[in-house]
């Protein structure tokens, strides 16, 4: 894995040039094919995003700061690693990171998850232990929110609804799946987090994970520790490079991309969050000008398409977990 530049860091006070007024023509169809068809490092095998690599909108640059919808992304460039749900599986985090950090220009890249820490697997908390340790240690490492992470911020309490504004409005927006969380509580709670309490989102491992009764959330909200919760409430819906988009889900196909990405960078919880929790294809709208990788939807192994790249290959559940490493398009697994 060679040719790949070092990442350099953008001016955040750069005048920035206006978008182009004349929208890219998308990207040619490409099929889609496993890893066993990558060929590291093999230009044409990897399908090429169609954007330029002009300075783009300077929005936050890996600051932290609460959901309370106010303009935020992350701004990364050069070689990325992007690594696919985590769902509380430590062991096969841990053995992951182990395999990226055996890279020889692994200090070069910036480390992206994409989303979905807690739930499924035995150990969200360690899982959340872990990353908040590669949080303190490893720059140029960053953690996008995933629909579980959400819900379960929703859930604890941590999600602040605007002015004048009541979650109750979030309860009719959505057909309800499974029982709904009604204890203490829930009177003004996002429906996603009556989702959570109510093992919509298969939140009893986390429960156990810290070491309280299912269902309790008093006992819940005084065992996640502040810098679990900081970290919950605190992640970005998109992370932006010049050639690619990191988004739980992905981008859906009927609303510009720009008008998206707005949305995104405002982390609005009062409207549906469709990049987050969309089990549809979500392969993006005409005028998507970049490749969108992607979590959330459970893949037998990593999915690239000229669109799209999808890097979830356990659910939570089976499987060995994913990374990419881009442009080269190398899929890293861990051992167990």
């Amino acid at each position: 894995m060679t040719g790949l530049p070092a990442p350099h860091h953008h001016n955040p006070r750069l005048t920035l040039p206006a978008l182009p007024s004349r929208i890219p023509k998308p990207p040619p169809s490409f099929r889609s094919f496993n890893t066993s068809d990558v060929v590291p490092d093999s230009p044409s095998r990897i399908p090429k995003p169609q954007s330029s690599r002009k300075h783009f909108e300077n929005h936050t640059r890996g600051k932290i700061g609460p959901l309370e919808g106010q303009p935020y992304s992350v701004m990364i460039d050069g070689g990325v690693i992007a690594v696919g749900d985590v769902h509380g599986q430590t062991k096969k985090l841990k053995s992951l990171w182990r395999q990226l950090c055996k890279l020889s220009d692994f200090d070069e890249y910036t480390v992206v998850f994409l989303g979905d820490y807690v739930d499924r697997g035995p150990d969200s908390k360690g899982s959340l232990d872990f990353l908040l340790e590669l949080q303190e240690t490893r720059p140029k490492t960053y953690f996008l929110c995933g629909n579980h992470d959400l819900a379960f911020a929703a859930f604890l309490g941590l999600l602040v609804a605007p002015r004048n504004r009541s979650f109750l409005e979030t309860w009719g927006e959505a057909k309800t799946k499974g029982a709904l969380y009604s204890g203490p509580g829930h009177e003004d709670m996002h429906l996603m987090g009556r989702r959570w309490g109510g093992m919509g989102y298969n939140s009893n491992t986390t429960f156990t994970s810290y070491g309280v009764e299912v269902g309790d959330r008093e006992a819940l909200i005084k065992a996640v520790p502040e810098s679990h919760q900081k970290f919950i409430k605190s992640l970005p819906w998109v992370i932006e490079h010049p050639d690619y988009l990191f988004i739980h889900a992905g981008l859906e196909e009927n609303t510009h991309m720009s008008e998206q990405l707005r949305l995104l960078r405002q982390r609005d919880v009062m409207r549906p969050v469709p990049w987050l929790i969309s089990k549809k294809p979500m392969v993006g709208p005409p005028d998507l000008t970049k490749i969108v990788v992607t979590g959330h939807v459970h893949v037998q192994d990593v999915v690239i398409t000229a669109k799209k790249i999808q890097v979830d290959t356990t659910g939570g559940r089976v499987g060995q977990m994913s990374a990419i490493v881009l442009p080269s398009c190398k899929v890293i697994k861990s051992n167990v």
